[in-house]
């Protein structure tokens, strides 16, 4: 009988399961489509778009966009992957829609103001970057709290350590 996905939510660990948990693949599958759109983006930029960022980006606003807008698609994707390995918990939760909103308000605003000058949009860009900064602590704090039925990487290298002497 295929495992109901609240059981495998619940067991913290879904190895030996064929379901992923919903958090972790719902990062994945945000941080692969942002990836995406970056690149999409990133490609218009460079061709299509370049006579547009050429008159409405002189500060090169765009080109910051697409940077953080990539490393946080990859930071999504990195928290889908840990949710995945140890138990999801609210702190990887938090770190993964943060990374989603400081995708949209930061790098958001700052395409809206070098595609289309929009300069309204401008008081979202630090609340964006906030977003981010606040997004990398609770990612840290999720992985320093990880579910207490994993090995500590102290006794994983104690471990190490011991099978290299047993092999010699």
């Amino acid at each position: 009988m295929r495992p109901v996905q609240s059981e495998i939510c619940a067991t913290g660990s879904n190895r030996g399961h064929a379901i992923m948990n919903f958090h972790a693949r719902c990062f994945l599958v945000l941080g692969g489509l942002n990836a995406t759109v970056a690149v999409a983006l990133g490609a218009a930029g460079t061709h299509a778009l370049k006579a547009v960022l050429m008159v409405n980006d002189p500060a090169n606003w765009f080109a910051l966009a697409l940077q953080y807008h990539q490393f946080h698609a990859l930071g999504l994707i990195l928290v889908g992957i840990v949710a995945d390995r140890i138990s999801t918990s609210r702190w990887l939760v938090g770190a993964g829609w943060l990374m989603l909103v400081g995708i949209l308000l930061f790098s958001g605003s700052l395409y809206l103001l070098s595609l289309l000058g929009l300069h309204a949009v401008h008081a979202a860009i630090p609340f964006g970057g906030g977003s981010f900064i606040v997004a990398w602590l609770l990612f840290s704090v999720g992985v320093l709290r990880r579910s207490p039925d994993r090995v500590h990487p102290a006794e994983m290298l104690s471990e190490k350590v011991d099978q290299r002497t047993h092999l010699r």
